[in-house]
């Protein structure tokens, strides 16, 4: 995961599969995982995901999507 905002990268973490929920199937995996946000001051922020695929040797990474921090 990472966050940025105005392009500047603020933070990255490793998915390790302890500190959130997963669900797979053979076509898909859903991750959920909380971030801790007590460090942002308000704004608007962006999230992207990066996920590398160390059997196809692929690197999948997502359009960023914004929310806010109040």
């Amino acid at each position: 995961y990472v966050i940025s905002q105005r392009d500047k990268e603020l933070m990255r973490l490793k998915e390790d599969g302890k500190n959130g929920m997963s669900m797979i199937t053979s076509q898909q995996i859903t991750l959920a995982r909380q971030i801790p946000l007590n460090k942002f001051a308000s704004g608007h922020y962006d999230v992207q995901v990066i996920v590398r695929d160390n059997v196809a040797g692929k690197t999948v990474i997502t359009d960023k999507d914004t929310f806010h921090v109040k």
